[in-house]
């Protein structure tokens, strides 16, 4: 189902998350290129850069970041045809962003990376496949996801579900995990699974396998796999149309709030937007503290990571937000900002 809705080749679920599944694509685009530096966007979430340093460092993998434009968070396609040369691997890009911005400059990364002999490697999230372009389709030769929102609930945190997938053979070599295909017994009369590659060598020669990835994510992947059939085509389109109304509500009404810059960004927002906090007496941490004290979590303080936003936290809204919770949030972040 995650094929179908990507539109690469093949795709498994043995990773442990997002992060892990970004670091496994870096150092298969590497294995492939035979090149040693990967580009990524400087809004990359900090976590999933620090996981894909601690897997390419080792190796003489070199990181690299692009810019993003100021004004709508989209893209800065000029730095990036700057920066990707004959060394460039591969390029991440992810669509929504880490701010939540559905980027039209994405399309063009894929074909950009292609002229240069790069790879580029997209990073998605799955229930916004039900309204956006499939990755495949625009050119993605890596496709990288974190699917706990379509497999699990949260739970401190975990359990994750790492999901990759790969067009061509080249790549399809290189994916860590195992890839079980479906068959017969030799009558004809039962389904039978069968493991149909395997390519890592880590269980008799670990100092040449590809990956050191050793478990398996089945029952999430199952869980995954149920709960997009409960969905069906149509019920995944209209929770991402839910979705994208309620954080566009969300967003309008927080707009004209004073001492506050919402969105911090102009460009498509989906589930997260920047909030931006003008007032100098005003701050992120002490914001969350009264929406915390109102029964809301407050958004993620980005003001460590990416100072140059300022004073500013990362929300979202997703299906399970109301409109009634929205109108709490307008109504709590009000008496804090006119405070």
């Amino acid at each position: 189902m995650i094929r179908d809705l990507t539109g690469v080749d093949a795709v498994n679920s043995s990773l442990y998350d997002g992060s892990t599944a970004l670091g496994e694509a870096a150092r298969m685009a590497v294995r492939v290129t035979s090149r040693y530096k990967i580009l990524v966007p400087r809004s990359l979430h900090p976590d999933k850069l620090s996981v894909l340093r601690n897997y390419t460092e080792p190796v003489g993998i070199r990181i690299e970041t692009f810019g993003i434009d100021d004004e709508t968070g989209c893209l800065d396609l000029d730095d990036l045809k700057a920066k990707v040369n004959k060394e460039t691997a591969a390029v991440l890009c992810e669509v929504p962003s880490f701010f939540g911005i559905l980027d039209p400059n994405a399309v063009s990364v894929p074909s950009l990376c292609h002229e240069k002999g790069a790879l580029s490697i997209i990073g998605f999230d799955p229930i916004s496949l039900g309204g956006l372009k499939p990755p495949g389709d625009y050119g993605a030769d890596i496709v990288v996801a974190e699917g706990q929102s379509i497999s699990s609930e949260m739970n401190f945190g975990g359990p994750g579900l790492g999901i990759i997938g790969c067009k061509g053979d080249d790549l399809l070599r290189q994916m860590p995990g195992r890839l079980i295909g479906m068959t017969t017994t030799v009558d004809g009369k039962n389904r039978a699974f069968s493991m149909v590659l395997q390519t890592r060598e880590q269980h008799i020669r670990r100092e040449k396998a590809t990956s050191n990835i050793c478990t398996n994510e089945a029952l999430l992947g199952i869980g995954a796999a149920a709960y997009l059939s409960l969905l069906g085509p149509r019920g995944l389109s209209q929770l991402f149309e839910t979705i994208l109304v309620k954080t566009n509500y969300a967003i309008k009404q927080l707009h004209e709030l004073p001492g506050t810059l919402i969105p911090r960004f102009t460009g498509q927002h989906y589930q997260e937007f920047v909030v931006t906090l003008e007032n100098p007496h005003h701050t992120i941490a002490k914001m969350n503290q009264d929406l915390l004290s109102a029964g809301i979590h407050g958004g993620k303080n980005l003001v460590n990571d990416f100072p140059e936003l300022g004073q500013s936290s990362l929300m979202c809204v997703t299906e399970t937000h109301s409109p009634e919770a929205i109108d709490k949030l307008r109504a709590t972040m009000e008496k804090f900002v006119r405070s």
